[in-house]
């Protein structure tokens, strides 16, 4: 469990190096998630989207962003578009696996000891319903000093003996148009 869950961290720490900084802001923009809306009424909302549907998941995302699979470790990675020639942190959504068969976690066990690894970054922690069940949701940050600081949303699912984190990574700015699509893209994801 440590391994995936390091992988994730390191993984969102990757993509973010060398990246342009930005003015922190906090967002309080209210979550939901498509779990309420009929596959049609999914198709309606997001006509002109991407579709990764897998046997257990599937994830919406918008045409302009780019979609990677082959990251070691990682389900997938989905990429903003880069704005400009300076923009050079892509804000990303990602889906790292595990799976728990014959180790005993749950879902509060596996929080407990991923929460381990984070303590000195989280900024909320909290069990919501996403994607038609409980997970849990960790928001932490990760400092570049001298450069800039992102913020990272990450949702965490137990079921059928398999551990599923989805994270949002964007750079904490007051003119961030990603954050908004990030967020879009979150709620479409749903656990079959």
């Amino acid at each position: 469990m440590k391994k995936y869950f390091l992988l994730i961290c390191t993984l969102c720490m990757i993509t973010a190096c060398n990246q342009k900084t930005g003015k922190a802001r906090q967002d309080n923009v209210p979550e939901q998630d498509s779990t309420s809306l009929s596959d049609e009424g999914l198709r309606s909302l997001y006509t002109d989207w991407k579709v990764i549907d897998q046997k257990d998941y599937t994830i919406r995302y918008p045409k302009d962003w780019m979609r990677k699979t082959d990251v070691e470790g990682s389900e997938f990675f989905i990429y903003s578009p880069q704005t400009d020639a300076d923009d050079q942190f892509r804000e990303n959504i990602s889906l790292v696996t595990e799976n728990l068969k014959g180790t005993g976690y749950d879902l509060d066990q596996y929080v407990k000891a991923a929460l381990k690894m984070l303590q000195e970054n989280i900024i909320e922690s909290k069990r919501i319903q996403r994607a038609g069940r409980d997970c849990q949701m960790v928001v932490y940050t990760q400092n570049f000093p001298e450069k800039f600081t992102t913020k990272n949303e990450l949702y965490i699912w137990v079921k059928n003996g398999k551990a599923y984190m989805l994270a949002f990574s964007y750079v904490i700015a007051d003119d961030n148009p990603a954050q908004s699509a990030g967020r879009e893209i979150l709620r479409t994801f749903v656990l079959k």
